[in-house]
Parts: structure tokens; sequence; C-alpha cells
């Protein structure tokens, strides 16, 4: 039974949703403050998180950009407006998806099944699979979400590690922003083009650290990752 947290002020929203989600088969995790749910990050993760854009005690956002590097779990923000700002904004802070409240549980529980599922579907242990551009070596185990440059860990989100590897694995062929959505998000929306751009932005500063350009932007279409594969 996968355990979730649903961290949010509005106690009919908790409770609706926590009831819903419970019903679904999930074990749920109801807190209402930062202050609660950060004690009890102390102890335990759940396998993905649902958190609030504000809090009563503090910024929801702010939270999630706090805790992002500590485990590799999907994090879906419930925004105020709906905002394309308020999207992107939640993307570059590290989230894995943005739902606008209300919202439908039905909806909701689709999302959380996709992401578990794709977390589910890359634990068969396939070992590091590598990639070299100028003198530097980029590795990804597909088992543990982790992303190597050289001896260095590259702290990805989930959503981040999906772009990566769907880019690096069709290493030299250009791929769509279109083709990114269906592979890495198994929907579309409106503005996700922009937040693909922000991903591949995040992605950029992260694995970029010494000035190579792992990821080439190809005008009017997609990305090209650059590197080559490293033989095993």
């Amino acid at each position: 039974m996968s355990r979730l947290f649903i961290a949010d002020s509005d106690q009919n929203f908790l409770s609706q949703s926590s009831s819903y989600l419970t019903l679904s088969g999930y074990s749920v995790n109801e807190f209402s403050d930062l202050a609660s749910l950060r004690d009890t990050l102390k102890s335990f993760f759940p396998d993905l998180m649902l958190i609030a854009r504000t809090l009563s005690d503090g910024d929801g956002l702010m939270f999630l950009k706090q805790i992002r590097s500590k485990k590799p779990m999907p994090i879906i923000v419930m925004g105020i407006d709906g905002s394309e700002s308020e999207r992107i904004l939640s993307f570059e802070l590290g989230c894995d998806d943005y739902v606008e409240k209300p919202l439908s549980f039905k909806e909701l529980s689709l999302r959380i099944n996709a992401h578990l599922r794709r977390m589910i579907n890359t634990t068969v242990r396939n070992g590091l699979s590598s990639w070299i551009l100028g003198k530097e070596t980029l590795s990804l185990d597909l088992s543990s979400h982790e992303v190597f440059l050289d001896s260095k860990t590259i702290k990805v989100t989930g959503a981040e590690w999906r772009i990566l590897k769907v880019l690096s694995m069709n290493y030299g062929n250009v791929i769509s922003r279109t083709q990114l959505i269906d592979e890495c998000f198994e929907y579309t929306r409106e503005s996700y083009d922009r937040i693909i751009d922000t991903h591949i932005k995040n992605i950029r500063a992260k694995i970029g650290t010494s000035g190579q350009n792992w990821i080439e932007t190809v005008r009017g279409y997609g990305y090209r990752f650059k590197g080559v594969k490293k033989l095993d």
C-alpha cells in the first residue's frame, strides 16, 4: 500500500481528499500546517506528497524547495489560481506535477497512480547507462533514479529524471516538446511547453557545472541530447 502525505490548511478539503484516497487504496497522512509535516518527515518519507501552494504557517513552495533534495519522491503542488506564473514557479522549485483547486478527486487519484506507477516501473535493476561529452561522463542508474556527473551525485526531481532519461536514451536525435510531454507526463495541458522548457533549464543548471551543454535546443522543434553513449 502506497503512503501519501497531504498538506493543506483547508480542513474540509483535507478530510474529503483523504477519505477519497483512502477508499482508493492509499495510506494517507494529513497535515494542516508545515510544522507538523516537517516533524513527521524527520522520521519517515511518503511514497508521494501533495502540498498546498500556501499553508497557515508558511509557503508550501518554499518548503518544497527545502525538501526537494532529501528524497526523490513525486511531489504534486495544489495551486491557488492556476496561473502560468504559479505553475512555472512550482516546477522551477522542483514539483513533479501541478493541479489547480477546486479539483476532481478522480483526476487527482489518476495522477497519483501515474506517478507511482512510473516509480515502480523503474525498480528493476538495469545497471548504469553512461554518456560522454568532452571530458565528462554522465551516468543514469535506471533502478535508483540517481544521476552522476563523473563521481558527483546530481539531485534531480522525478520529472527531471524522466525527461533526462528520454533525451539521453535517444541521444543524437531531436525530441519534440510534444514527445516529452507524452512520454514523461502521460497527459497534455495548456502551457506544458513552457513547463518542459523550465525543466530543461533546471537540468542544464545541474549538469552543466563545467560549461558543458549536454542538451541542445533545436529551435522550432525541441531538444537534442549531445552526449555519446559510452560502451559497456
